[in-house]
């Protein structure tokens, strides 16, 4: 099932060592919000998983090419998130977030994802 895409306008501006709204820095992310196991279109950056029960999302092969993805998980189920074939998050093949659990993942390497 497809995703419904959200825009998300962040506005920020650093000053004296804080953050203050800024309308002229604004900026978005193209974001969806799935209810089923997805492969990971390599379009979006921000994923938000909300399904009662465990789903999956699989990321797309990565070649290091710095890809981000900030992945939420706001359902009650567990968001199982797997490596595309022989890739691997932070050395493992998959990991799981349970709900209001976030990480925000980057290809760093041909088959290497990492949490930062």
């Amino acid at each position: 099932m497809a995703g419904e895409v959200v825009h998300v306008s962040v506005g920020a501006e650093l000053s004296q060592g804080e953050y203050e709204h800024v309308n002229a820095h604004t900026f978005k992310l193209p974001m969806v919000v799935y209810t089923d196991s997805q492969t990971l279109d390599s379009d979006v950056v921000g994923v938000v998983a909300n399904k009662a029960t465990a789903l999956t999302f699989t990321l797309p092969a990565t070649t290091g090419a710095g890809k981000i993805y900030f992945i939420k998980n706001v359902g009650a189920g567990a968001l199982l998130i797997d490596g595309n074939g022989s890739d691997t998050i932070d050395g493992e093949e998959s990991i799981t977030i349970t709900q209001y659990d976030a990480v925000t993942i980057v290809g760093y390497a041909a088959n290497k994802w990492a949490i930062i």
